[in-house]
């Protein structure tokens, strides 16, 4: 079975277990359940006075991920961010030899893109599609590629020595920081999903490989040839504490091409290749090395890999979030909501008084089709609910069976139900939280504030620091969140009827 098809397969399973407990919700709806009898009543309850706010975000930490972005992203509510890219580099080898009068033949810096194989071509090759890159106008960019001279600590002095956190408003720091010339400069850049042919020294043979989509951007050869071939033998390659400390680091920095052009790219720092990778000559050939031409020269090659302190830091414009009931959510330095669905103590002492049997509670969010755009690309298919107060996901999530790790676009579609369409076209957001209002008002647990945030992983429920305006302690967002530039606007709990944000609880009661 290929990939394509294990993913149908997949995303069907979901889909009729995502129709089951829609038919169950179809049922219980019109009060005639498979529980119901003489006995019973199956019921609706609408009417939980529901506290919801949103909370511009106006730092998160953004080091400690396996995937960053780079690029220039534009919303129509929240405006335009610019997103630049800065990593360590870790010597594949410390105390390297680099054999007899090296001569640089190339630079090259990877980072690979998130990819799907879409079909085979001609050649029998892989054809792909990209993932998580977003568009707009021409989809063009022009970056920079810097070195740092900041240097990327591990532990914060300041803090007891805890891991050093880095976050996304530090742009103007890092920004002072880097070199005066760059190492490379590229213009109308715009990312490609065509499979990359690229050399590879193998076992002392020249060999061309066939790779995923990645960027690639050729590097000064003078300059590594200077402050890294030249170096053999010194304290600065010895170790790579030293060689951190030396070359602190990579500031691939974004610019726009127009206000109305611009693309951002997630690009996968897991993969091997991800890093810069130089290619010289020597002299005489030497174990793992490839002639190259007739003049006896032999080509190698030596990887530094982006690892250690890797980050983004972000250039966004002035944006404040409007003072209404409308819920506003953004990744990265965005927009978040925080929602408390028992705000009032003596309601919720009653429904604890209740002898209910909960059968299902959800929260319904209907997108403000007036304030975003209609293209479903700029649209979030993904919300994540979770316990702020706890940092912790809820048991609904954690009980969720559509649970899948090989493709989180259909992974946890019961708790958190991927973005959908109403019969009369309401783009809308179902989230079930069953068990944590079960946990609420028939096990007396403790009523907590939720966490509404988009997310670009259902799967990924690690947290990250975040500081919201006007809260000066800092709380903490899922990881997958900080990655979103998506955002959009919802209905909060003052809209008409059929579009306000309410808690509904489906339940049986003895008559």
């Amino acid at each position: 079975m290929n990939l394509k098809s294990k993913m149908l397969k997949a995303i069907s399973l979901s889909v009729v277990i995502l129709s089951f407990f829609a038919c169950e919700n179809d049922v219980s709806e019109i009060g005639s359940g498979m529980v119901d009898n003489n006995n019973f009543n199956n019921l609706l309850y609408s009417e939980t006075s529901i506290s919801a706010i949103s909370k511009k975000i106006e730092k998160v930490q953004t080091n400690g991920q396996s995937s960053l972005n780079m690029g220039v992203y534009k919303d129509p509510v929240f405006g335009v961010t610019k997103t630049d890219f800065i990593s360590q580099l870790t010597l594949s080898k410390t105390n390297p030899s680099f054999g007899d009068e090296p001569i640089v033949d190339s630079v090259v810096l990877t980072l690979p893109y998130f990819s799907t194989p879409t079909g085979i071509d001609d050649n029998g090759e892989n054809v792909y599609k990209l993932d998580s890159v977003y568009k707009f106008g021409l989809g063009q960019i022009n970056f920079s590629v810097y070195r740092t001279n900041y240097f990327l600590r591990s532990e914060d002095p300041d803090n007891d020595f805890k891991p050093q956190v880095y976050y996304s408003n530090q742009y103007d720091l890092f920004n002072q920081q880097k070199e005066s010339q760059p190492l490379a400069q590229v213009t109308n850049f715009t990312p490609s999903a065509v499979r990359k042919v690229i050399y590879q020294i193998k076992e002392g043979e020249l060999d061309t490989v066939s790779k995923t989509p990645r960027l690639r951007v050729h590097l000064s050869k003078e300059y590594f040839q200077q402050h890294i071939i030249e170096k053999e033998g010194s304290n600065e390659l010895l170790s790579n504490d030293n060689f951190q400390n030396y070359f602190r680091g990579i500031h691939i920095q974004a610019e726009k091409l127009t206000s109305n052009d611009g693309v951002l790219s997630l690009f996968d720092l897991s993969s091997e290749d991800a890093g810069i990778t130089i290619y010289y000559n020597v002299e005489t050939k030497p174990a793992g090395g490839a002639p190259q031409n007739s003049d006896d020269k032999y080509l190698k090659s030596f990887q530094m890999k982006f690892s250690g302190n890797m980050f983004n830091v972000e250039n966004t414009e002035e944006q404040s979030i409007p003072q209404d009931d409308k819920l506003y959510l953004k990744g990265g330095q965005g927009a978040m909501a925080i929602i408390d669905v028992f705000q009032d103590e003596e309601e919720l002492a009653n429904l604890r008084s209740k002898d209910w049997l909960i059968n299902e509670a959800n929260l319904t969010f209907y997108v403000d089709e007036s304030q975003v755009a209609a293209d479903e690309a700029t649209q979030p298919k993904r919300l994540f609910l979770y316990d702020v107060n706890n940092n912790a996901v809820l048991y609904d999530y954690s009980m969720d069976p559509t649970a899948n790790k090989a493709f989180p676009i259909a992974s946890r579609i019961i708790h958190l139900e991927p973005l959908s369409k109403t019969k009369e076209g309401l783009r809308k957001y179902k989230l079930r939280l069953t068990a944590y209002v079960n946990d609420i008002l028939k096990k007396d647990s403790t009523n907590t504030k939720l966490g509404l945030v988009v997310s670009q992983n259902v799967n990924v429920s690690t947290m990250s620091e975040v500081a919201l305006e006007g809260n000066e302690e800092a709380i903490k967002i899922p990881s997958a969140t900080v990655l979103s530039r998506q955002g959009t606007v919802l209905y909060g709990t003052e809209a008409s009827e059929e579009k306000r944000l309410k808690l509904d609880i489906y339940y049986t009661e003895a008559k």
